[in-house]
């Protein structure tokens, strides 16, 4: 009983010490900025959806592989705002296994 008790705080531990830092964008989101951009327009975008395939180690897992999406993909496009634009550079500056950066906060009841 002694050896379980002991086994699962060390457990515990491992994995209270594996948790992530958690870095969100410190620029407040303007919805209306955002609203605006995705108001309807006359433009029309056309383009072939690809991305490249990496390892654990975060290289290529072959030399200019390509993925490309399936016709009826469905692509989710952002209006580039400052609060995506902090977002972006954070994630390309500081995301690691360590730092986790997150896109939006969670609304508060308290708020």
């Amino acid at each position: 009983m002694k050896n379980l008790f002991v086994l699962i705080s060390m457990t515990t531990g491992i994995f209270s010490a594996a948790q992530n830092n958690v870095i969100y964008p410190k620029t407040i989101f303007d919805k209306d900025l955002a609203q605006s951009m995705l108001a309807f327009g006359t433009s029309t975008i056309t383009g072939v959806a690809a991305t490249k395939q990496k390892n654990t180690y975060g290289l290529n897992a072959q030399a200019n592989a390509k993925h490309y999406a399936p016709k009826g993909t469905v692509v989710t496009l952002f209006p580039f705002t400052p609060y995506f634009e902090e977002f972006y550079k954070l994630r390309r500056a500081k995301e690691s296994r360590k730092n986790v950066i997150i896109f939006q906060k969670k609304p508060s009841n308290t708020e």
